[in-house]
């Protein structure tokens, strides 16, 4: 039983290690596009079948950078959709969490 115990919390942990792996190159990907990127905290799973949640990031884009990012997002997503992860984008929206400036924005689930 507590053999079985410490795999389930070691796989856990690596999973976790592994997400964690995975937004960091996202973000870098997003921040590569982006003029400015906000990471909002992350809330905890409301069930262990939800979706993992890895990232949550509000991006301040101009026009010509939403379809770059899209592709990238999307040949990443490809890349990595054997492990459950997915990007979901919306958008794009008013920049209520920027400044007065005019550009889209466009939210990273």
């Amino acid at each position: 039983y507590l053999r079985g115990k410490a795999a389930a919390r070691l796989a856990a942990e690596r999973a976790a290690a592994e997400d964690r792996r995975q937004a960091q190159r996202a973000f870098e990907m997003v921040r590569g596009c982006a003029e400015e990127v906000q990471l909002k905290p992350l809330a905890p799973s409301a069930s262990s079948t939800a979706p993992r949640l890895i990232m949550n990031a509000i991006c301040l884009l101009s026009k010509p950078h939403v379809p770059v990012l899209r592709q990238r997002l999307e040949s990443l997503g490809n890349e990595l959709a054997d492990s459950g992860i997915r990007f979901q984008l919306i958008g794009p929206w008013p920049p209520y969490h920027f400044s007065e400036q005019a550009h889209d924005h466009v939210g990273l689930s």
